[in-house]
């Protein structure tokens, strides 16, 4: 089977993104990501394990929870050092909010790469479902993660990304044999969208010019920093980093 590496947070859009996946033929390799602000992270290796007794351990496997605080403190720090003047001067409107989320999940794709390097995995996954309105779900962030994915030629699949209805993900959760009920971490620092503050195309543009001047440019430096430790985590959790189509 083709294997992917599904960002996995134990909420109902990735374990619905697991189980189509699974569906269409992929090892579902699922990893978690602590950004150093969740709370019940235990959660989330709960989750993996309903899914692998329902699809099957030669079907999925959760690889672990892995600390991004060191990447997404590298993107955090300076911004926090500026007045809010100087942010909309520079980036535009763009919410702290935004790009807070954005600034987390790119730390994500940056430890997603090295592990993709690392164990031989050419797909990466997300459950980004663009109705619920976040910058790095919208399509012209997703195009730029896909940009950056196919530098290291690993494709993007992204398979809840039209979905509209909760009622729907929850319907064919039950349809895969899965009780819709989740208990997913909570991010001490994640923003719901508030219905007085929506996304514009302004905001969007404004993380955007965030991503493209304050870390795409860091990205190769930190791949190249982060790959030795990364492999040495993965060595000492007894996967095998020397060959790479063995999990």
């Amino acid at each position: 089977m083709e294997k992917v590496l599904l960002l996995f947070s134990g909420g109902k859009d990735s374990m619905l993104s697991t189980c189509r996946l699974v569906n269409n033929g992929y090892e579902t390799n699922l990893v978690a990501y602590d950004n150093g602000y969740e709370l019940a992270i235990e959660n989330i290796a709960n989750c993996a394990k309903r899914l692998i007794k329902v699809k099957g351990e030669e079907k999925i496997k959760y690889l672990g929870t892995f600390s991004t605080i060191g990447i997404y403190r590298s993107f955090f720090l300076p911004l926090f050092n500026m007045k809010p003047s100087e942010i909309s001067s520079k980036y535009g409107e763009a919410t702290i909010s935004q790009l807070n989320c954005l600034m987390c999940r790119s730390a994500m794709y940056i430890y997603s790469i090295i592990l993709c390097k690392i164990l031989g995995i050419k797909n990466i996954a997300e459950g980004a479902r663009e109705s619920q309105q976040f910058v790095i779900e919208q399509k012209p962030m997703l195009d730029l993660y896909q940009e950056l994915l196919s530098e290291y030629g690993i494709d993007l699949l992204l398979p809840v990304i039209s979905e509209i209805s909760d009622f729907h993900v929850e319907n064919e959760l039950l349809m895969n044999g899965l009780v819709p009920k989740t208990f997913e971490s909570q991010c001490l620092l994640g923003c719901p969208i508030d219905k007085n503050h929506p996304i514009t195309a302004e905001v969007i543009e404004g993380t955007i010019d965030f991503y493209l001047k304050e870390i795409l440019p860091k990205i190769p430096k930190l791949i190249e920093l982060n790959e030795k430790p990364i492999r040495l985590i993965l060595e000492r959790n007894n996967f095998n980093t020397k060959s790479p189509h063995m999990l």
